[in-house]
């Protein structure tokens, strides 16, 4: 099935003025700071980290370009520590880093512009005292958003074979074990073998976000292919993708509806297989030397999920 939709750019151009109260007393449960505020509608103070945003809320029925806005006109004033009070002066951000999403709540839409209104420029604090933003915005005047115009999946024809994994890595596949799925790699021209899967995390919360509607193509290393045989001695090393990844969407290790990640062997066709690219030789002279790295393991279990609710689980009670 096919759909269309009429869609109409325009933009949002707005200036904005803050007025700042110094050394007003800040409440945030049972902890009092005293830190510098402006308009309570666009003001938000983080207690842990101690630093403060400013936000501001846009009703639309649009759709804005996430991230495209544009800050311009901007005027600063230099403040001192003392006019800074609490505020954690190692998290002051040297560029006001603004950004602008969409968020639906109660089938309204709003987008938000968020930025850190006082940055740390050559060691001087600085304050936005006046701005003014831009952003892209797209109308969907007539439209029915589908999940796109896929009409034939690679799985269409042909034969295929399947595998799994639990962990990720970089597996070795060799002659036997692509015969013990059933294939026959007798009349096979090994530069045709091709290997689809979309690995073990789960889709996306926002159906929003691009994610591929079909099997992806997988790029392999095949050793031995170059002889047009598939020898005995001969294999495909190929990184696979299994449950052992932290999703920070989802704020787990664990793909909450599945415990294998499959894979698609294909031969089919004249079409030659994706392989890993062969990188430039490096040759300059080694000037650093590692012999150490950061690794971590992990021990999770989903069993448990208090409120019945969302994606949110919990390990053993």
């Amino acid at each position: 099935m096919f759909f269309t939709a009429f869609v109409c750019r325009s933009q949002v151009n707005e200036s904005f003025l803050i007025n700042w109260i110094d050394n007003t007393n800040y409440s945030s449960g049972e902890l009092s700071f005293k830190i510098p505020t402006f308009q309570t509608e666009n003001f938000s103070f983080n207690s842990d980290s101690r630093t403060i945003q400013l936000s501001i809320k846009l009703p639309t029925s649009a759709f804005a370009a996430e991230n495209s806005i544009k800050i311009t006109n901007t005027i600063f004033e230099t403040v001192s520590s003392l006019q800074l009070g609490d505020l954690n002066l190692k998290n002051i951000p040297n560029q006001i880093n603004a950004i602008s999403k969409n968020i639906k709540a109660r089938n309204n839409s709003y987008h938000f512009v968020l930025l850190s209104p006082i940055i740390k420029e050559n060691n001087i604090y600085k304050r936005l005292k006046s701005f003014s933003y831009t952003i892209n915005k797209t109308d969907i005047t007539a439209s029915n958003k589908g999940f796109n115009t896929l009409s034939n999946s690679v799985l269409k024809s042909g034969d295929w074979y399947r595998f799994y994994v639990e962990k990720s890595g970089v597996y070795k596949i060799t002659k036997s074990f692509l015969q013990q799925l059933g294939m026959n790699l007798n009349n096979v021209n090994p530069q045709n073998i091709k290997i689809f899967g979309g690995g073990g995390r789960m889709l996306p919360l926002p159906n929003s976000v691009e994610y591929p509607s079909d099997l992806t193509e997988n790029p392999i290393e095949f050793v031995g292919e170059s002889d047009g045989k598939f020898d005995k001695q001969d294999y495909i090393l190929l990184y696979a993708e299994g449950f052992d990844k932290w999703n920070e969407e989802n704020e787990t290790h664990l793909n909450l509806y599945a415990t294998r990640s499959y894979y698609y062997v294909n031969a089919d066709g004249s079409d030659l297989g994706k392989r890993i690219p062969v990188e430039p030789t490096i040759s300059s002279t080694t000037t650093t030397l590692i012999n150490t790295f950061d690794e971590y393991q992990f021990h999770e279990k989903d069993l448990i999920n208090i409120g019945r609710l969302d994606r949110k689980y919990f390990g053993e009670q």
